[in-house]
């Protein structure tokens, strides 16, 4: 699953930010110096993702100042699906996917395609200081290198090897951030 579109309505310092063409990037490095709204960009795709934590607008650090936190992003799934997602924080968070013409109602659930990993785990999963770089363009070379096709790489996981990643995947960040490299 790659995002493919983010459109930021408003969320914390962000506002009417467009971004799209996204899936046909390898890689996207998000970089800027301090305050400019890198943190904010990654707590907004999670939560579109996930829903807003906290749901309530008025306990939500990024509740912007007509406090209507608000925002849509646009998925491209392995096979060539999109969804589109979309959300609002208002009184109470709402949210909408949308595949092809069947609309779901999210309200502040986790969007289905990443339900099956922590949204903890995905945070730490998508976010790399600059010493770790190296480390993940490592990786994926080396599966490229191993003859690993993009199709091979994005099979559905069972339910144990879904658990038995975010486990092993939770542990290798709590051990890096610490300051154990493994």
């Amino acid at each position: 699953m790659r995002i493919d579109r983010i459109h930021v309505g408003a969320y914390g310092p962000l506002a009417e930010l467009e971004l799209d063409g996204l899936a046909e990037q390898d890689v996207l490095v998000v970089y800027g110096p301090n305050e400019a709204g890198k943190s904010s960009l990654r707590s907004f795709i999670a939560s579109l993702l996930y829903g807003f934590s906290p749901a309530a607008r008025e306990d939500h650090p990024a509740t912007p100042g007509d406090g209507h936190a608000h925002g849509e992003l646009e998925l491209v799934l392995p096979g060539g699906g999109r969804v589109r997602v979309e959300r609002h924080l208002r009184t109470r968070p709402a949210g909408r996917a949308w595949r092809g013409d069947a609309q779901e109602e999210l309200a502040n659930r986790p969007l289905s395609e990443v339900a099956w990993l922590e949204r903890g785990t995905y945070l730490a999963l998508h976010a790399f200081d600059a010493d770790e770089l190296p480390v993940s363009f490592i990786v994926r070379r080396d599966a490229r290198r191993a003859g690993a096709s993009a199709a091979t790489r994005q099979k559905p996981m069972s339910a144990a090897a879904k658990r038995a990643v975010s486990q092993r995947m939770k542990k290798y960040w709590a051990e890096r951030r610490a300051g154990h490299k493994t």
